[in-house]
């Protein structure tokens, strides 16, 4: 085994911190530099001991790791949204969070009036029947258990759907926040309301949204459905 003399290997201590210095530069972080110590060499002159050698592979792999380490967090938060609930810090479960998850987010208010309740089940019925979207792809929060953060649960949930249906009947919070997040999250949403409660009123800043009245008893009648089936089958091809 040929042996390492002392001025290749102060060459290549000085070539690894070039890299460590240009790498720290590049990355903003701090890689340590390889100095010559008089205890790297051996008895015999210019011969390098095995564990300095060690030492500056070591340096070398640790670089490695941690370059990759660095770019491999930089485009996770890069492609990662930021928080709602807390401004400049990426989300948090991004890692988590599966785009296709679900066919439909339901935002929905589940008690008041009761017509909202019965359009949902009516319309998760259709799905089946007429798009073969099964129920474990429809969501809605009264149906789904989360341990944790409940708003943590909902803006997952929208990441993770195609299409958002938001029934703004009565203008509940909820509804609206939901919606609200969504149309930020640059999801596509169709609006539908009761338009005898609402007495036919939709807010103007989302007029220009897809929306659909219907009228207390009718969410289930066959033409609202295919209706509601010719603008959901467009928003969800004109997905974003």
């Amino acid at each position: 085994m040929r042996q390492t003399r002392r001025t290749a290997f102060e060459a290549l201590c000085l070539h690894y911190s070039e890299l460590a210095r240009e790498a720290g530069t590049a990355l903003a972080c701090t890689f340590p530099a390889r100095e010559v110590r008089q205890e790297d060499f051996g008895l015999s002159v210019g011969i390098v001991r095995p564990a300095a050698l060690s030492d500056l592979a070591g340096l070398a792999d640790d670089m490695k790791s941690a370059i990759a380490r660095t770019l491999e967090s930089r485009t996770n938060s890069s492609n990662a949204l930021p928080c709602p609930k807390a401004a400049g810090r990426t989300c948090q479960m991004f890692q988590e969070i599966d785009p296709n998850r679900f066919d439909v987010f339901f935002a929905i208010p589940f008690r008041d009036p009761p017509t909202c309740k019965e359009s949902c089940d009516a319309l998760i019925e259709w799905l089946g029947k007429a798009r073969g979207i099964e129920e474990k792809r429809v969501f809605r929060a009264d149906r789904w258990t989360y341990s944790g953060d409940f708003v943590c649960k909902i803006c997952k949930a929208i990441q993770e759907s195609r299409v958002i249906v938001a029934d703004i009947t009565g203008g509940n919070p909820n509804v609206f926040f939901e919606l609200g997040l969504a149309i930020g999250l640059g999801k596509s949403a169709i609006i539908i309301h009761d338009e005898k409660a609402t007495e036919g009123r939709v807010p103007s800043d989302l007029l220009a949204w897809e929306y659909i009245p219907y009228d207390g008893k009718n969410p289930s009648e066959k033409d609202w459905l295919e209706h509601f089936g010719v603008v959901f089958d467009g928003t969800r091809q004109r997905r974003r």
